[in-house]
């Protein structure tokens, strides 16, 4: 999962060849059916009310700013009830990371730390 309402009310579900899928595919990471239907090196846009297409994820990574605040209103998808209801968000798997669209090598770095400092930020979905 990526950033929210960058295209008014969506998240984004990266596919394994985008820039950041790519780092995480590096790192072994497997993904969630919702990105089979991702064209590769693409990100796809879905409606919020679409949150059940996480269902089977065991973690979610999203947008944060450089304070670690949750980036472009992701926020409204953490608090939508089928966000809260879904089993990742109950495991309290969310990983927020500023550097989600990566661009050089210490981008790819910043994701790679993001990820061994997680879990943090759970109260966003009301923990």
């Amino acid at each position: 999962m990526g950033c929210g309402d960058a295209d008014n009310g969506n998240y984004w579900i990266p596919g394994a060849d985008s820039p950041v899928g790519a780092i995480l595919t590096e790192l072994g990471v497997r993904f969630a059916s919702a990105t089979a239907s991702v064209a590769e090196g693409a990100t796809k846009s879905v409606s919020y009310e679409r949150a059940d297409l996480l269902k089977d994820a065991d973690y979610v990574v999203y947008c944060t700013n450089n304070d670690g605040s949750p980036a472009n209103n992701i926020q409204k998808l953490f608090a939508l009830q089928a966000f809260k209801d879904l089993p990742v968000t109950k495991s309290l798997h969310l990983v927020g990371t500023s550097d989600f669209l990566p661009g050089s090598y210490s981008d790819a770095i910043g994701v790679i730390d993001s990820l061994e400092k997680a879990p943090h930020t759970w109260s966003l979905v009301g923990r």
